[in-house]
């Protein structure tokens, strides 16, 4: 039987996947255009040994590694008559089974549908716990054997199996799986502590301010001949300058991000692209380029070419209130 504190730890672990998940229902509920509802996640650990390998043929899923404050590689596998089903209505159709989907189009589709997912979750995980997590491009399983079942066997042994309810309107009535290392659970446990007591507005307990223990009270004495009491002089002292704190600063690293152009696709058409394929962007030719930092418009430049390499010369800078409104305009298309 687990300990009651392992107990607790699955518990939080199945409240942090409640969250990430309920973000990319709503991911997949775009992609598909129906109500798509991802329920009732149970977390286990498990010995390797005990997983039923062959339940799982017939699966497809992604490999997704994460870094940042938590650094970890898990696992998403949903059954592969489901993923046909997502793939279907992603591509326009009801969801029947009618059309036909070829292998490489069905992988594709997976693949776009659980990066979405996955990469709708770790955003909702990462604001949830205040830190900054990323995600790597997922790479697509096919669990076409056990031995293929048998390769996401965990390195220590032990896995974390989270299982979830899918309901997508009028079609699908599933569960699927997330898979992850064991050794990953205690710091995302402790993560996730600290952001639900954060969000529950208590204070983190810290050795620091441990009360210091009683005292005993001192035997009354006669007090002293009261005196007048004598301070210092006050003498001007010199305020650091503000130059000096900036200073601190300077060797921050920041992500430059220089872009040419954007267009929106379809997903047919994104998964119907191939080698020669030509994508129009909605930029004229000669329009200046956009130079983000750390994502956010800081400036407008041409490109150069510098020797061997593209370069951009900056022509213009935004002004504090520039920056404000397409901050603001950011935020409205991300609602």
């Amino acid at each position: 039987m687990p300990s009651t504190h392992a107990v607790d730890a699955l518990d939080l672990l199945a409240e942090l996947s409640n969250i990430a998940m309920g973000s990319a229902a709503t991911a997949l509920s775009q992609l598909v255009r129906r109500q798509v509802r991802i329920t009732s996640p149970q977390a286990e650990v498990l010995d390797w040994s005990s997983v039923d390998r062959a339940g799982l043929v017939g699966y497809l899923g992604v490999r997704v590694e994460t870094s940042g404050a938590v650094r970890s590689h898990s696992y998403l596998l949903m059954r592969e008559e489901d993923v046909r089903v997502l793939v279907d209505l992603m591509l326009g159709g009801d969801g029947s089974g009618s059309r036909v989907l070829e292998r490489e189009m069905l992988l594709s589709g997976a693949g776009e549908a659980m990066n979405q997912m996955m990469g709708s979750a770790t955003t909702a995980l990462a604001e949830f716990l205040g830190a900054a997590v990323t995600i790597s491009p997922p790479e697509v399983l096919v669990l076409d054997s056990e031995a293929a079942a048998d390769r996401l066997r965990p390195s220590e042994g032990q896995v974390v199996r989270v299982t979830f309810h899918l309901h997508v309107e009028g079609l699908i009535e599933s569960v699927f799986y997330q898979l992850y290392d064991a050794e990953v659970l205690p710091g995302l446990v402790e993560l996730g502590t600290r952001a639900a007591q954060r969000v529950a507005g208590v204070q983190p307990p810290s050795a620091s301010r441990t009360p210091p223990p009683p005292v005993p009270p001192e035997p009354l004495r006669t007090a002293p001949a009261a005196r007048p009491v004598e301070f210092a002089p006050l003498e001007p002292r010199p305020v650091p300058s503000a130059g000096r704190n900036i200073e601190l600063l300077l060797d921050v690293p920041l992500q430059v991000t220089v872009e040419l152009g954007r267009t929106r696709m379809k997903i047919r058409d994104v998964l119907s692209l191939g080698l020669g394929a030509v994508i129009e962007l909605e930029r004229a030719a000669g329009e200046p380029v956009d130079l983000y930092v750390n994502d956010r418009l800081f400036a407008r430049g041409e490109v150069v070419v510098i020797e061997e390499n593209f370069g951009v010369r900056v022509t213009e800078i935004l002004s504090p209130e520039q920056r404000v409104r397409h901050l603001a305009r950011g935020q409205e298309d991300g609602a």
